[in-house]
Order: C-alpha cells, then sequence, then structure tokens
C-alpha cells in the first residue's frame, strides 16, 4: 500500500478543505518541510497499532490508515476511543 507522509516527521499528511496536503503533527514550524509529500510503501502485514500491538491488516483499516508513523512503523487503531 502506498501512503503520502510527511517528510520532516513521517507520519501520515491529512487532507485540508482546500485540498493541500497538511501535517497535523509539524504544521507550526514554518522553516520545516512540513506537509511535503513523500510517497512511500507500507506493507500492512509488519504495521502494528502502537498501543494494542494488532496488526493494520487484522483491523478494518486495510485500505486506509487513519494514522500512520514511518519511523515507528505504527499507527492508531482506535482501541482506546478516538476522543
Amino acid at each position: 500500500m502506498k501512503v503520502l507522509v510527511c517528510k520532516t516527521c513521517k507520519n501520515i499528511l491529512q487532507i485540508s478543505k482546500d485540498g493541500k496536503t497538511e501535517c497535523i503533527h509539524c504544521f507550526h514550524f514554518p522553516e520545516s518541510d512540513s506537509g511535503l509529500p513523500e510517497e512511500i510503501d507500507v506493507d500492512l502485514n509488519e504495521v502494528s497499532c502502537g498501543i494494542c500491538k494488532r496488526r493494520a491488516i487484522d483491523t478494518e483499516w486495510r485500505e486506509t490508515l487513519p494514522s500512520y508513523n514511518a519511523k515507528s512503523n505504527t499507527f492508531y487503531c482506535g482501541c482506546r476511543g478516538w476522543e
């Protein structure tokens, strides 16, 4: 699966209302490459939730990950809620 991540922090990018990619983690650092996309390949068999350790392939997020960190190869599956 191909994923767009922030070139600076390697977290998955979000799409803003005006269609631009933006990083919700480091957008407040204007001197960085925040929001600049970098496309990477992600093997969902190896990605696991950073909290409950479930593999992404075993969750409802097989098609698209709600969050992803390429540095730690983890995502958040929602196991502790979304608030």
